[in-house]
């Protein structure tokens, strides 16, 4: 038994004038989330780079061609702060893996531009994190996959509205 479990059976034995039955999952969500986060760390630093920085090319890479996004754009997309995306942004730049151009339809703006070493870097990174999901979940079948993935995607959608909800207000 683990301490979430531990902690459910606690509030079952020694009732709250709350109804506490929504935290273990959500508690068990933001462990999974530390864990996958630790081990996308793990896999990546050998190519010099960071999930955030995997996901900045990512993005760029699924804008298509010419694979190119503002920096605001990006922060929109991920869910990054401004400064977090810039301070990001500039490591991947310093690696050659992304360009920062003037836009040209706004000469104010920039555009952060995907480069052929970028794309190198996150087709092998997107290869690393693949086949290291495929080995960590060989044990389930790809119904119970989809099943997870059908469970876990309405709660991403619930709490990036709220939280959208709460930037907002």
């Amino acid at each position: 038994m683990n301490w979430i479990d531990e902690m459910a059976r606690s509030f079952a034995r020694e009732p709250t004038d709350f109804d506490a039955s929504a935290l273990p999952p959500l508690l068990r969500l933001a462990r999974l989330g530390s864990l996958v986060d630790s081990l996308q760390q793990e896999l990546l630093r050998p190519l010099e780079i960071s999930p955030s920085g995997f996901a900045i090319l990512a993005a760029l890479v699924l804008a298509g061609r010419p694979h190119s996004l503002s920096p605001g754009g990006l922060s929109e997309r991920l869910g990054l702060s401004s400064g977090g995306t810039t301070k990001i942004l500039k490591g991947l730049e310093g690696a050659g893996l992304i360009e920062r151009h003037a836009d040209p339809e706004d000469g104010r703006s920039r555009r952060v531009v995907l480069t052929e070493r970028g794309r190198a870097r996150h087709d092998r990174a997107l290869r690393i994190l693949a086949m290291a999901s495929d080995r960590l979940l060989a044990s389930l079948s790809r119904r119970r996959r989809r099943e997870i993935d059908e469970v876990l995607d309405p709660l991403v959608d619930i709490l990036e509205a709220q939280l959208d909800g709460e930037d907002e207000g």
